[in-house]
């Protein structure tokens, strides 16, 4: 018995950059320049469908398998 294309799920990661002026928890630099952060979205997502199963945001640094053990 074979797997069938429905079955398949894939992994995909993207990095997001995100802005101080904008979220404002993350704070200011002394020197006035305005910090930013990298952050990590990954997510497993059926071949057929356009919709995550499941998603996990993570620091930019983190790895894949990381995300892999989460599941």
């Amino acid at each position: 018995m074979g797997l069938t294309f429905k079955e398949v799920l894939l992994i995909d990661s993207t990095t997001i950059r995100l802005f101080s002026d904008i979220l404002k928890g993350i704070g200011r630099n002394p020197s006035g320049r305005t910090e930013e952060r990298w952050d990590e979205g990954h997510m497993l997502i059926g071949a057929i469908q356009s919709v995550g199963r499941f998603i996990k945001l993570t620091a930019a640094r983190v790895h894949d398998h990381v995300f892999l053990k989460s599941l």
